[in-house]
Order: C-alpha cells, then structure tokens, then sequence
C-alpha cells in the first residue's frame, strides 16, 4: 500500500470512529429539562488523536480528552481538574456556542479545530450550576495552553483508557440533591490531587460507558 493510500485509510478510519461516537450521544438539541433557580453552563468535552498515533488513531489507548487545572485563584474548586467552560452569556447563541466560547477563552482552542458531535446528561453542580457537556472532536495541529483569563493553571490530556483503567476509578458515597441520588465517581489522573470528581467526574464516567469503555450505570 502506497503512501497515499495509508493516509486515505486513517482518515476513512477517523470518520467512521468520530460516526461511531456521534451515534451513542444525546443530540445537540436534546431537551436540557434545567431546574429552577440554576444557571445554565456549557462545558466543552475535546476528544482527539494524540499527536503521533500509532495503528489505531482513534482506538482508546490513543484518544485523549482535554482537562485544565483550576488556578489556586479561583473562587470555586481551586486546584481540581476540569472540563473548559463556564456560564452562558447573553451573547452566545446557544450552550454549544458557550462552550466552544469558553474553551477558546481558557485553553485557546480555535473554534474551526472542533467538530461537535453531540451531548452528555446534563448535571447539577455544587456551585449551582446546571451544566451541559457538549462532546467535540479535534482536528488539526493545535497546541493547548492557559488562557489569559487565568481559569486554568496547567492542562492535561489522558487517554480515555488511562481513565477507564479499573485501578483509576472509585465510587465514594452517593451525593443527594434535591432528593435524588447521584454516584460519585473519582478518576485517578496520573499523580494529580485531588481526583476528578463531581459533575466532571460523573460526565466523564457517562462518556466512558456510552463508548463500552466501562461498565455499570453512569449514574
């Protein structure tokens, strides 16, 4: 096989994957069904190949998800890993715009280098949120760095086997809000303290079992 025709496979491989993960996800338009008396945010879940991936491009060992490092400065979860985004604004169109809005404010991701794919559960938040993950994929050469917001303090990149992997995943006692209870998963990112957990836990969880990665309910 020439060349040529290798880059023509991986690139027909890659769009059959990204297919593949748009077909587990809620769509784009699915109703939101926020409570009263939260405030709507959009976060942005970025999917993408690593940089030099091997035979499968787009296999869980190569795919990576994008999480920044709260600064020491900010208000709420200072220190913790989290998805890029923040609350919607009057001048977005709508939370998937919000997203890709907050995502190019904190990590400085251009807004052509994101597909977006579909959505995840929406979740309430501890600060009194109610946030709507919004799944992308990357593409292009992009490098990721802190925004001169100063939200984020470093950014990490694990593949979504790392975070599958059973020795990185805990489930702590359940968290009960407004009489419903919600399973509180930690995933274990490297060294890093503390955990992912909360709502970006619970999202990132979701992903996992949407793409047979794990098993159990997403909670």
């Amino acid at each position: 096989m020439r060349e040529g025709d290798e880059r023509r496979g991986d690139a027909d491989f890659v769009a059959l994957r990204r297919a593949s993960i748009r077909a587990r996800l809620l769509a784009v338009d699915a109703p939101l069904d926020a409570p009263p008396g939260l405030r709507l945010a959009g976060v942005l879940v970025a999917l993408r190949p690593r940089t030099s991936p091997p035979r499968d491009p787009a296999g869980p060992d190569e795919l990576t998800v994008l999480l920044l490092e709260r600064a020491a400065s900010m208000r709420h979860h200072a220190g913790q890993l989290a998805l890029p985004g923040g609350a919607h604004e009057p001048g977005d169109r709508d939370l998937v715009a919000t997203a890709l809005r907050e995502a190019h404010e904190e990590v400085g991701l251009p807004r052509e280098r994101a597909e977006v794919l579909g959505r995840l559960t929406s979740q309430p938040t501890s600060s009194g949120f109610w946030m709507v993950p919004v799944v992308a994929w990357i593409s292009g050469p992009w490098i990721p760095r802190p925004g001169e917001t100063g939200e984020a303090a470093a950014i990490v990149e694990p593949t979504l086997a790392r975070l599958a992997a059973p020795s990185g995943h805990r489930v702590r006692e359940p968290w009960t809000w407004r009489g419903q209870t919600r399973a509180r998963h930690e995933l274990l990112v490297g060294e890093h303290e503390p955990p992912v957990t909360g709502a970006t836990g619970r999202t990132l969880w979701e992903l996992l079992s949407r793409l047979s990665l794990v098993s159990g309910d997403p909670g």
